[in-house]
């Protein structure tokens, strides 16, 4: 009984949540999510249909360009307490969002492509990491604000279905429970 209380805690400690960092704008009253995933970058060419090419070798070709955010549509707002975190509203809830650098005579890869895992409708971004690709050559150009953003363009359609992230916790721990309900099973045989 004791082994079987040890794996009902044990699942339990894995199967529930733990809570993540949130962020907030507008001085708490907007939640907009953890800071999402950086997944890759690069430097494209300013033309043609490199963005949609570089995220489709990523992630597949059943991935299309969603809405962009640029002029006036391109609104990122600094989170409540940080100096380079920053949000912006995303309508179409993309599963992933690609942030374009600009300005010219910048000194780092100029396109960054994120997950927005959590919260659908922000994209939540830091920008260091946008000076964390410049080289020890090119560091006198890597100066970054948010006005160097160019745009950011939403990513819409379905990647290989997997198994969410609680579910294969969910799964593993039952397996456990398998194999320790076997094992006891087994023992008093």
């Amino acid at each position: 009984m004791g082994t079987l209380l040890k794996v009902t805690g044990l699942l339990a400690a894995i199967i529930l949540p733990t809570s993540a960092s949130a962020y907030t704008i507008d001085s708490g009253s907007t939640d907009v999510g953890g800071l999402d995933t950086l997944i890759d970058h690069t430097t494209l060419g300013n033309s043609g249909n490199g963005e949609l090419d570089w995220v489709q070798s990523l992630l597949g070709t059943n991935y299309s360009l969603g809405d962009k955010y640029e002029d006036g549509g391109l609104t990122p707002m600094l989170v409540d307490g940080e100096s380079d975190i920053f949000a912006h509203a995303l309508a179409t809830s993309p599963e992933y969002f690609l942030i374009k650098i600009g300005g010219g005579n910048w000194g780092g890869d100029t396109h960054f492509l994120y997950e927005n895992q959590n919260n659908a409708a922000y994209g939540v971004f830091a920008l260091n990491d946008f000076t964390s690709t410049c080289t020890p050559t090119k560091q006198s150009k890597c100066n970054i604000e948010i006005n160097r953003v160019s745009h950011i363009t939403a990513f819409n359609g379905s990647g290989v279905s997997s198994i969410p992230e609680p579910g294969s916790i969910a799964l593993i721990g039952f397996g456990l429970l398998a194999l320790g309900t076997a094992k006891r099973h087994r023992k008093h045989a």
